[in-house]
């Protein structure tokens, strides 16, 4: 029996949850999002089906459990209270209730429900259908979690089966597979896991398990590789193949009909992730149901966009992606797959030239933005690079295609651009001239976003360590970034320079060198005074020259990230403060007055 829709009520993360499954689903969307609550919620089903069927007279009948903390293993919590949305177990005087719901392709409707009670948990199940045939189906039903993988024990001494049921229903599989591939060999199913391991890894000859009752303690896992004369332990193997035996070998040997994974693709590369999506669809195609939630560019990019189910604050949708424009997108390095529900769900994309440059807004945002808009934010906010200034670019036609990735009917989608001036000798036209019909734009008046790090106090911050018997000389550190920056006069105006002809261009003008070289000049001479701060070359003179006079001085080195994490919000003036203002309203957070 495969499920074709679960409801979750009052559980952990959900108050309330519907999804519709299919029997390959992947889970995507950012971070708690509830990814992993509802796989636990399903085995949560599972574990309460198993324990309301009881024998009567050679057939099933169903009871209600209570059940004590510590033998409530399916989940565990530091304490009951917290598998409840909210941690509330009641609510005007009555009991809440955790409900979990599902509906097989059999049309059989069965509800798992979790009541608390002087601290033990109520378990009861209720079945549309309660005949024989109907309970004895539910009772070979298997739904089995598999959590993130860890790394296998160095050694593993045989234990007893009810010691192996337990680790396994606590999610320990990690603890117990050498446990569970010796009892595969004894089912003489150790070809099943050796056929996958081959198909992924060519070199594989043999996996050898053994364990004499008689005289050993723990039991011996060894593979043997093509070529190679002797045995190595599976400890010494790499995580991807260790990964792949805790993964297919416990499938296996448990049998289960639905499968549960948690990011079952950590730690592996991209041609093992693509290997493993090809496993997981060999075992639908064998007849199981898989759900495996993941954050994996290479997994997302590979799989069907009516495969994949986004989770999010307004509960589970079915992604409907245009993917053949995505893949244009991803092509050029766009886009992070992992965003892909967020712009389905709100529509709104930030667009920076590269990931250095929203690192920096980021913190920018991080020290302006009260803690609770900023985290609102980061959930609401897609991120697009562009791979160069937007400004230069068609963003009306990035644009264009982000809204077609998205197959469905809804609000437009909106752009906001942030971006570097790039020595652009009028700003106010620049803007101007800039496509504004669903698409906000800042150009900094900055020539890049990196002169907002040319601040001596925040450099005299990131170099102080109490610990140091090394005396910063500030007044030596100003003028030496005065120095550089009165240094970076003469790029500043070859940049001025080719600015002015790429403007001459665009506007069909027919200056020459000469007139390039005066207007540069002229400009700089008007400007550099009050705005040498704003026109120097931050990233490849100021910055670069300061860390290196730093050093000869035995002070050390920063990095930007350090030195935008160490200026306090003050100093980074008002323009910056009203940027990341705008892009939490951007996002749809609410501020504050200031």
């Amino acid at each position: 029996m495969l499920i074709r829709k679960v409801h979750i009520e009052n559980f952990k993360r959900w108050e309330l949850l519907e999804a519709e499954l299919k029997p390959l689903d992947c889970l995507v969307g950012p971070n708690n999002s509830g990814k992993t609550t509802l796989l636990q919620a399903l085995a949560l089903f599972d574990f309460g089906v198993h324990h309301c069927l009881s024998g009567k007279n050679g057939g099933l009948e169903i009871k209600s459990r209570s059940i004590s903390p510590e033998d409530f293993y399916v989940i565990p919590c530091a304490n009951p209270v917290d598998l409840w949305t909210n941690r509330k177990t009641q609510a005007a005087s009555k009991h809440r209730i955790i409900k979990i719901q599902v509906l097989f392709e059999n049309e059989l409707e069965a509800t798992v429900s979790i009541d608390l009670t002087y601290n033990r948990f109520g378990v009861s199940l209720d079945c549309s259908n309660d005949s024989p045939e109907t309970l004895d189906a539910l009772r070979q039903l298997r739904i089995s979690y598999l959590p993130v993988f860890s790394t296998f024990l160095t050694q593993e001494e045989r234990k007893t089966p009810a010691v192996i049921e337990d680790a396994l229903a606590r999610g320990r599989v990690n603890s117990v597979v050498c446990n569970l591939l010796l009892n595969l060999k004894k089912d003489n199913r150790q070809h099943l896991l050796l056929e996958v391991l081959r198909r992924i890894f060519p070199n594989l000859a043999e996996i050898n398990i053994e364990f004499d009752e008689a005289n050993d303690r723990y039991i011996s896992f060894t593979y043997l590789e093509k070529g190679r004369p002797k045995e190595f332990d599976v400890f010494m193997a790499g995580s991807g193949f260790q990964q792949f035996v805790y993964l297919f070998g416990f499938i296996h040997l448990r049998q289960p009909t639905i499968v549960l994974f948690d990011e079952p693709d950590a730690h592996l590369d991209g041609s093992l992730q693509h290997a493993l999506l090809s496993e997981l669809q060999r075992l639908v195609a064998d007849g199981r149901q898989i759900l495996f939630a993941t954050h994996s560019r290479e997994m997302i990019t590979r799989i069907d966009p009516s495969n994949i189910l986004s989770i999010e604050d307004a509960g589970a949708k079915r992604l409907e992606l245009a993917f053949d424009v995505y893949d244009t997108l991803d092509n050029l390095g766009s886009l992070d797959p992992t965003q892909l529900a967020t712009i389905q769900a709100y529509r709104r994309v930030l667009v920076v030239e590269n990931q250095s440059d929203w690192e920096l807004l980021s913190i920018f945002c991080e020290k302006c933005l009260p803690p609770e808009a900023w985290s609102e934010m980061q959930r609401r906010l897609a991120v697009c690079y562009a791979r160069g200034n937007p400004w230069k670019q068609d963003m009306d036609r990035l644009r264009h295609q982000l809204q077609q990735m998205i197959a469905v009917q809804g609000a437009a989608l909106e752009l906001f651009v942030v971006a570097d001036r790039d020595y652009h000798p009028d700003h106010p036209s620049l803007l101007a001239g800039l496509p504004a019909t669903h698409i906000q734009w800042h150009v900094w008046r900055r020539v890049e976003i990196k002169n907002y790090l040319l601040d001596p106090e925040g450099i005299v911050r990131v170099m102080h360590k109490p610990q140091s018997q090394m005396t910063l000389d500030e007044v030596a550190l100003r003028a030496e970034l005065e120095r550089l920056m009165e240094q970076s006069k003469d790029v500043a105006n070859d940049r001025l320079v080719k600015a002015f002809d790429e403007r001459r261009r665009k506007l069909g003008e027919h200056w020459d060198a000469a007139t390039l070289s005066r207007k540069a000049r002229e400009y700089l001479q008007a400007h550099w005074a009050n705005e040498r701060v704003a026109l120097a070359d931050a990233k490849e003179m100021v910055l670069p020259g300061i860390k290196r006079w730093l050093q000869g001085q035995h002070h050390g080195q920063f990095s930007d990230r350090s030195l935008a994490e160490a200026l306090a919000p003050e100093h980074l003036g008002p323009e910056v403060q009203e940027v990341t203002r705008s892009l939490a309203r951007f996002a749809g957070v609410s501020l504050p007055p200031t």
